[in-house]
This record gives C-alpha cells, structure tokens and sequence, in this order.
C-alpha cells in the first residue's frame, strides 16, 4: 500500500495472519501506539474481524472489539479509519453461514462507526467486490480473502479518499 500511497504518507503495516480482534487490542499499543509521531498526522486504519468469524465469535462480540480496538486508538492520539469486514469467497453451507455473519457484525459497524472511528469505508461498494457468492476476480484476489497487488490499488484509492477528508 506505500507504493499506492505515495510519499505523502508513510505506511506501517502490523498485521499478522490469524490474528482475531483481542489479539490486536491485546497487542495495539506495542504494535501501533509505540509507532505514533506528535510531529506528524497519524492514522491507523483497522481492517479485523474477518479471523474471529473463523474463531466462532459472534457479531456483537466483533463489533464490540472493534469499537475497543478503535477508541484505544483515538485515546492514543490516532484519527481511526475502519474497514467493513470483506467478503470471503468460497464455496459450501460454512460459506453461507459465514457470510450472514459478516452481514450482521457490518450492520452493527456502520450503524455506530462515528461513536469510534473517523471514517468507514464499506468495501462492499469497491467494484473489487461483486454481490456474494462471487466468483471473485483472480487478477484482485489471490484467495478469495487477500487481495492481490492490483486488488491493493484499489484499497488503496478507498484509503486516499478517507485520508483526504481527514487530512487538510
């Protein structure tokens, strides 16, 4: 995403694969706080959620930590910008089950985002991203969950616009 971004911002990406939300709020001050820059705009964007449908946890559990996650954020002195939860391709009933929940726990999000976060940027609108089943684009998608160096563009152009309405 730095290179889509361009020089104007500088981008620090903290994630780690198989995290859920409590890992990240567990971790968030040693991964994103100790990075902050008072001479600089800092912002920390959240996209999470998609590892704890995995782990069983419910909507309102997601949600609740991704309201967690964003207010320690801002009381760090962050401006937050939150990701929907994307949709996950893949075939079978789990994928449907899946799917409803992803649903629901983006409903709660958007419902109350600007109580926590800056900024949403529902993914569900980025044309990477066409009505559930699918399919999903090969050339934005390596998996049907992680995008791709084009598919990153696009999340990327999401972000500019975010940024810009955040940033004088």
């Amino acid at each position: 995403m730095q290179t889509d971004l361009g020089d104007l911002y500088y981008v620090k990406n903290v994630a780690m694969g198989g995290e859920t939300l409590p890992d990240m709020i567990t971790q968030g001050a040693a991964q994103v706080d100790a990075i902050f820059d008072a001479s600089k705009e800092n912002v920390a964007f959240l996209e999470g959620g998609t590892n704890d449908i995995s782990a069983g946890r419910t909507p309102q559990q997601i949600h609740d930590d991704t309201k967690t996650w964003c207010l320690a954020r801002k009381a760090a002195g962050y401006q937050v910008i939150l990701f929907s939860l994307p949709i996950f391709y893949c075939a079978g009933a789990s994928c449907i089950s899946r799917e409803a929940i992803r649903q629901e726990t983006n409903a709660l999000i958007a419902a109350d985002w600007a109580d926590y976060a800056d900024a949403y940027i529902d993914l569900d609108t980025l044309d990477m991203y066409p009505d559930y089943p699918g399919p999903y684009d090969p050339t934005l998608f390596v998996d049907g969950l992680h995008p791709t160096s084009a598919g990153t563009a696009i999340l990327a152009g999401a972000a500019q616009v975010a940024l810009a309405g955040l940033i004088p």
